[in-house]
This record gives C-alpha cells, structure tokens and sequence, in this order.
C-alpha cells in the first residue's frame, strides 16, 4: 500500500507541468526560440513580462499585396506588454498561450476582438492605409 501511494505521488508530480522550465522571452537564444517554435522543447515555457517592450516586425506578401519597411532596417513599432503572458509549443507543433500557467489555449481560444481596415489622408494630403486590432481575453 505504501509502495502505491509513493509511486502515485512520484507519478504525480513526475507530468509536464512541475518539469517546465521558464525562461524570459528577452533573454532566450535565438536557438531556443527556434527550437520552442518547432515544438522541440514543449517542457519550455516562454514568459513574456508586463511592461516589456518588442519590436514588430510585419510580413506580407501574396497575390494581391506585399509589404515592406521604408525605415531602413529600424523597427518603427513596438508592442508594449500589459501584463504577463506566457507561450510555449506542443510537441504536435500547436502554439499555446497562458496568462496563469494554469490554462493553455491556441491564440483563438484565448483571445477576441476586432480587426479592421481603412483609409484616411496624412498630414500631406497622402492616402494612409490605417489597421486596427482591437484584442481582448475571451469570457468563459
């Protein structure tokens, strides 16, 4: 009997969740950032703190558009944290987000909001293509 409950609790505390290691998202490698995006590392868990700081840097190209940088390799916007998020990969390779370590959902299971696109003119009389995302936590 004894020996069942020890390896339960062995067992227990032996899962994915108490072996996760954290590590800052602003101080990993570019290795291991790599290697969590591939889902070689679902035991490591990405945080991305309140009140950092990342450059954004937007790819596009298609049929129908492309876009490109005029800032001469600057990065002109930054998204500022608001609080604490974390994201780590599935071995499948499936991104999962948390805001409490507890509950991880895809991007679209955690997250609502709006997006949209429209047109207006800049201080130069120019036509400015303007895009909003409006994002928020879903409700349970």
């Amino acid at each position: 009997m004894i020996y069942s409950l020890l390896f339960f609790f062995l067992f227990l505390f032996s899962g994915p969740v108490f072996s996760a290691e954290i590590v800052q998202a602003s101080y990993a490698s570019q290795e291991v950032l790599q290697s969590v995006y591939e889902g070689k590392k679902p035991e490591l868990i990405l945080k991305f703190c309140q009140g950092e700081e990342f450059p954004l840097l937007f790819n596009s190209e298609s049929s129908f558009f492309s876009f490109h940088d005029l800032s001469d390799g600057e990065m002109p916007y930054y998204i500022k944290l608001k609080q604490d998020l974390y994201m780590r990969c599935s071995s499948e390779g499936v991104l999962l987000l948390s805001l409490d370590q507890k509950e991880w959902k895809t991007f679209l299971e955690l997250f609502t909001g709006e997006f949209s696109i429209g047109f207006q003119k800049d201080d130069f009389n120019q036509p400015v293509l303007e895009i909003s995302l409006d994002l928020h936590k879903k409700s349970r």
